[in-house]
């Protein structure tokens, strides 16, 4: 990486190349976050310098999901080298956040109480102790 553009060992194949490498980190990082379920996260990743399009898209509970955007030109809104520079002198960012207990993990989102149930049944052999209750209030 120590060549730049204006070097004359630069060539358009090293650039295509360290373009790809990034925009797969990017994805790939998205993926983490996909599956240790760091939605703020990953939504911050997306938005940055507008690259939305390299969105991993969740797929299940397990995994980290599907790519949305395949290409070895494209993927990049900026040159490579002004994405990290960017990132690399931007302060830091605080959020607050807060979630609803009860808030339905988005993998499994919408699943209906009857779902939960059979899904607690069939791993246990049981019936679980709250479906009697919960079945009362129906």
């Amino acid at each position: 990486l120590a060549d730049d553009e204006r070097s004359p060992r630069a060539t358009p194949h090293a650039d295509m190349i360290q373009r790809l490498l990034t925009q797969t980190s990017i994805q790939s990082q998205l993926s983490y976050y996909n599956e240790f379920k760091n939605e703020l996260m990953g939504r911050w990743l997306e938005s940055f310098l507008g690259h939305e399009h390299l969105r991993v898209k969740r797929t299940g509970d397990y995994g980290g999901g599907r790519i949305g955007f395949r290409g070895v030109t494209g993927g990049l809104r900026c040159h490579w080298r002004d994405y990290l520079a960017t990132m690399l002198r931007s302060g830091p960012q605080e959020y607050d956040v807060r979630y609803r207990v009860g808030t339905a993990d988005i993998g499994w989102w919408p699943q209906s109480a009857q779902d939960t149930e059979k899904k607690a049944t069939d791993a246990t052999g049981e019936q679980p102790a709250w479906a009697e209750a919960s079945a009362s209030r129906r």
